[in-house]
């Protein structure tokens, strides 16, 4: 969703306030002609956006649905990007996934092991649970190794501690009563999104009356902000479960600048 909110930003996408079914209230995305090269994640995006059936315009909530289905490919493409841009170091990346593979085998050997070690239970006591127990405690302790492994380079890692420093940043302006000297909140706004700040920014923008970016159109001027409170209240709502994947994409498409 802050890839979307970006690409609304730079005019790609346009965001109406309709009205769907039964008066509910819903978002309308057109497709706008592309001012600019795309980022293969914003590509993908736009691939999953709009699609044979509909090709130039969708709802939000039509939207929301083809992205949790087909939310691998964004996350193909993001990982990509971050590994061109030297944010991703292969050799770690590939003993975490060894040590995620392993986890999941001891795992499920432990699974089949219990109704076999059960057999001897009679005849053995409990001593045969030691098995299927010890198999699932090194599986465990495989995850934990994993976990402990960062897939990101070191220039990586130095990116992730500055992002981490402005999503507390964000949190701080969308906390504040008063209008912060700020100038470009519209540029904010994607990645406020995209570090799952969504609902934050929904509230500030309900307190301060006029911030609504130019490019969202309310069906009345009179109503834009509560329409884009609820817009960007519906879309962080959705943003949250796909945030390692919807923020890593803006977090990449922006790191070459942040960093």
């Amino acid at each position: 969703m802050g890839a979307m909110f970006s690409l609304a930003e730079r005019g790609v996408i346009a965001i109406d306030e309709a009205r769907g079914r039964f008066g509910v209230q819903d978002f309308t995305i057109t497709r706008q002609r592309s001012k600019g090269p795309l980022a293969p994640h914003e590509q993908a995006l736009l691939a999953t956006l709009f699609d044979t059936r509909h090709p130039e315009q969708t709802t939000l909530s039509s939207a929301r649905n083809r992205v949790t289905r087909r939310l691998r490919a964004f996350g193909v493409a993001v990982r990509q990007e971050l590994t061109e841009a030297g944010l991703v170091d292969i050799e770690r990346k590939r003993i975490r996934d060894r040590y995620i593979r392993m986890g999941s085998v001891l795992l499920i050997l432990a699974g089949l092991t219990v109704p076999l070690a059960a057999i001897f239970v009679n005849r053995f006591a409990g001593w045969p649970m030691l098995l299927p127990a010890g198999l699932a405690i090194v599986g465990i302790a495989s995850f934990i190794f994993a976990g402990s492994v960062t897939p990101l380079s070191n220039e990586g890692v130095r990116r992730a501690a500055r992002w981490r420093g402005f999503r507390s940043y964000l949190k701080e302006v969308s906390r504040q009563r008063e209008q912060p000297a700020v100038r470009n909140l519209d540029d904010l706004l994607p990645f406020a999104v995209a570090t799952g700040l969504g609902p934050y920014w929904g509230r500030y923008i309900k307190k301060h009356p006029g911030s609504v970016p130019v490019w969202f159109r309310a069906l009345s001027n009179a109503s834009q902000d509560r329409a884009f409170t609820a817009f960007v209240t519906s879309s962080a709502s959705h943003g949250g479960g796909g945030a390692g994947a919807g923020g890593a994409g803006a977090a990449g498409g922006g790191a070459s600048g942040a960093g």
